[in-house]
C-alpha cells in the first residue's frame, strides 16, 4: 500500500506566540518542528512544509518547503494552502475508499 503524503503547516502569523515563528521555537532543545519530522516522517512516503517566512531555516531539515504567500483572511484557513502545495507537488490522484458500515 502506497504510503500518504504529508504537510507541515509551519506559516501563520503566530499572535499567539508574540510573532515568533512557532515551528522554529525550541522544546526539550531542539525545533517543535523537528518533533514533528520525527515523529511524521514514518509514516508518510513524501513530506513537505508549508511555511510564510524563515525558508531557509525549515529547507535545512531536509525537505521541500511551499513558499505560502497568503496574507489576512486567507492565510487564516489552512486549507488554501493545499492548492500551492499540489503546483509544489503534483499529488496523485486519489482514489476512492470503501468502508465497511458498522451496525
Amino acid at each position: 500500500m502506497q504510503k500518504p503524503i504529508g504537510l507541515i503547516l509551519a506559516g501563520g502569523q503566530s499572535t499567539r506566540m508574540g510573532g515568533s515563528d512557532k515551528g522554529l521555537m525550541l522544546y526539550h532543545d531542539k525545533p517543535l518542528i523537528a518533533h514533528l519530522i520525527e515523529r511524521l516522517s514514518p509514516q508518510v512516503g513524501q513530506l513537505l512544509i508549508s511555511a510564510n517566512r524563515n525558508l531557509e531555516a525549515y529547507r535545512r531539515f531536509g525537505y521541500p518547503v511551499i513558499e505560502d504567500t497568503l496574507t489576512g483572511f486567507q492565510a487564516q484557513d489552512p486549507h488554501t494552502l493545499l492548492p500551492g502545495a499540489r503546483r509544489a507537488r503534483p499529488l496523485p490522484r486519489a482514489r476512492p475508499v470503501r468502508r465497511a458500515h458498522a451496525y
